[in-house]
């Protein structure tokens, strides 16, 4: 599997001619998928923190990505626990 953010014509050129390579375009893929692979995503990361989020907090980061999987990846990281980070108070920072 080979995934890049753009089509390289170099790329597509060499193995867009093969018959076991099948080209696809993430802007192909419909919003509602992506929507829900990033609210799997975030629950996924925040999951473990339950005492403190639960699926609605999951869904408003997945919204606020408005798509866009590295923020929804940043944004976890922003909110992760680590010694001197309240993550309560880091999602409502985000959110807001």
């Amino acid at each position: 599997m080979l995934v890049t953010l753009r089509p390289l014509d170099d790329i597509y050129r060499t193995l867009g001619v093969m018959n076991n390579v099948k080209y696809k375009s993430l802007d192909d893929i419909p919003t509602a998928a992506t929507m829900h692979d990033i609210q799997l995503y975030v629950s996924s990361e925040l999951g473990q923190y339950r005492h403190i989020f639960a699926e609605p907090h999951f869904d408003e980061i997945a919204r606020k990505s408005c798509g866009v999987f590295e923020w929804a990846l940043l944004a976890c990281e922003f909110i992760r626990p680590r010694p001197g980070i309240f993550p309560a108070k880091r999602f409502h920072q985000l959110v807001s």
